[in-house]
């Protein structure tokens, strides 16, 4: 391990709340990072679900922060465990790592670990995107497999409209659902601002579940602390400019809603819910075509639809892509065969 580097762990969430300006700026330096790795969304998880147990460890060189392992302990019948922080309700996760000191902070990283006092039985990390530095740690492959499918619509570079990104038969149906909103009354997309933010939040709630009541299951924003959850994150979200929530409005009404976060080269597409009674109009189109357009215009690379192989994704022309889960007890870390070695 690099003498210049420093470990330590987190334990406790006033801690981690000081933390939170280095974290983000950590997680613009990150190319790999996505928003779900950052404070304003892994802040609010542990407050409303309750989160005890924090296992956070903290990779400084010369101070500067490096990397963050956000983890917390848990038990079940035979095992302690330490999972990532933010599951349940997260698509991606993973340890935030600067790629400049990859190698060094990894393994200091397992290191630690593997001599920790902290009781810890498995290290379970579900959901770890393609390019995150875990499945490069050179754990053995045995102990990775895949888990969710995302489909993600990839962008060509100097792509300028929905004709150079979308297929010919979507595009004509998003033009046909555009036309007869407008035959039908006043129709209008908004993006929301902080005056806008609680409205459009009601909104989702109440559409999400209803669209899930219709297939008689509660749906996720059913449980309270998810409602919780969304209600502390989304103003967090909006003021550090990633949330992106998009509402359809019909004769002033907000019969549409779609939660969106974005980095600087993906838009994620992680909630929708619209009214049933204007399924006529494609709402639930219209705004995943405004999304796809602001994505275009603001030269992103992808616009990812997150886990579930729904059949509307593929129509917008995404393709696969997967997540991954390693699990591994603490004897398993100091394996020496790469991941790459072992699976060829």
């Amino acid at each position: 391990m690099d003498n210049n580097l420093s470990l330590r762990v987190l334990t406790c969430p006033d801690s981690l709340r000081q933390l939170s300006g280095e974290w983000a700026e950590l997680c613009s330096r990150c190319p790999a990072s996505t928003p779900f790795q950052r404070p304003e969304w892994l802040l609010p998880w542990i407050q409303a679900f309750h989160t005890r147990d924090l296992y956070v460890l903290e990779a400084r060189d010369q101070q500067r922060l490096v990397g963050l392992a956000p983890l917390f302990l848990y038990k079940r019948p035979g095992d302690t465990i330490l999972a990532p922080l933010g599951a349940g309700i997260t698509d991606y996760l993973d340890w935030i790592i600067d790629p400049a000191l990859e190698s060094q902070v990894l393994r200091g990283f397992l290191d630690f670990l593997q001599h920790s006092d902290a009781g810890w039985d498995r290290l379970e990390m579900t959901d770890l995107p393609a390019g995150s530095a875990l499945l490069r740690s050179g754990l053995p492959a045995q102990h990775c497999r895949q888990s969710n499918a995302c489909p993600v619509l990839f962008i060509a570079p100097g792509a300028k409209c929905l004709t150079d990104v979308v297929p010919a038969k979507k595009r004509r149906n998003l033009i046909n659902a555009r036309n007869r909103a407008r035959r039908e009354g006043n129709v209008s997309i908004e993006i929301a601002g902080e005056a806008q933010l609680n409205e459009l939040l009601d909104a989702m709630l109440r559409l999400h579940t209803t669209r899930w009541n219709e297939s008689g299951k509660p749906g996720v924003l059913a449980d309270p602390a998810v409602q919780e959850f969304h209600r502390l994150a989304a103003p967090l979200l909006l003021r550090s400019g990633v949330l992106r929530f998009y509402g359809l409005r019909f004769e002033r009404k907000l019969i549409a809603t779609l939660y969106a976060l974005v980095d600087p080269q993906i838009a994620y597409c992680y909630l929708q819910g619209f009214d049933p009674r204007y399924r006529e109009l494609s709402p639930g189109a219209q705004l995943l075509g405004a999304v796809i357009e602001d994505a275009i215009r603001d030269g992103k690379r992808a616009v990812d639809f997150l886990r579930g192989q729904e059949p509307y994704k593929y129509s917008w022309g995404a393709r696969d892509e997967f997540t991954y889960t390693l699990q591994f007890g603490r004897r398993v870390v100091n394996s020496s065969p790469t991941m790459t070695e072992t699976a060829a």
